[in-house]
């Protein structure tokens, strides 16, 4: 009975003894994750200070762009004498000396975007503003015969799919735009020299749309 019990207690005390590791291994490993936790969150707030500073300064780095949407590609184009017949239309006339650069980007959808950099930022904004003001389509940059459209009779606006002229934006500020808009309609939300503002409704007071958590402001 005595070795028994002996048996018995020194079970007890290995057992004490490995209860005690597994609990101070917990502990230790609890504060690691803690550790890992914070450090996370504070990654997390550093990534996104970080994304603050670029975003403005990824798009200042397009001040000079415009983003040129609906004009059908073909192998032959002229990308630069197709920007100078938008400009043209838009009664706002370019040399070829009056831009940078022009190329098509890839887009989700199966026609490419043209971006055109301008060298004067006073130039790239009248552009912008007659095209604000005034609706045209791919129709309106052909004569008579190619492409199959017909001459522009109306003024500008052409037939045959419209051609959207906006700024270059960035990814993020695009991204964003394009949430605020799902939430509102258009005529609600815009951009001006790459920042988007939006309205609740149409005396409701103007917003200025940073970050996901201004959208609801306009919810």
């Amino acid at each position: 009975m005595v070795r028994s019990m002996e048996f018995i207690n020194a079970q007890f005390k290995n057992f004490k003894k490995e209860l005690s590791a597994v609990v101070a291994e917990n502990k230790k490993l609890k504060e690691e994750n803690e550790c890992l936790r914070q450090q996370c969150t504070e990654n997390a707030q550093h990534i996104k200070d970080l994304a603050a500073k670029l975003t403005p300064c990824d798009q200042y780095s397009r001040r000079y762009n415009l983003e040129i949407k609906g004009v059908a590609e073909t192998d032959s184009e002229n990308v630069l004498q197709l920007v100078q017949r938008v400009c043209a239309v838009l009664k706002e006339p370019v040399l070829p000396s009056d831009i940078d650069a022009c190329y098509r980007v890839p887009t989700r959808g199966t026609e490419k975007n043209i971006i055109v950099q301008f060298k004067s930022r006073q130039q790239r904004d009248r552009v912008l503003e007659k095209a604000r003001k005034k609706r045209i389509a791919f129709g309106s940059l052909h004569p008579t015969g190619e492409q199959g459209e017909s001459t522009n009779t109306d003024g500008g606006t052409g037939g045959g799919v419209p051609i959207y002229i906006n700024e270059h934006l960035c990814h993020s500020i695009k991204r964003l735009l394009g949430m605020a808009i799902a939430r509102k309609r258009e005529r609600f939300v815009w951009t001006r020299n790459g920042k988007i503002f939006a309205r609740k409704h149409e005396r409701s007071a103007l917003q200025h749309i940073l970050t996901v958590a201004d959208l609801s402001k306009i919810a």
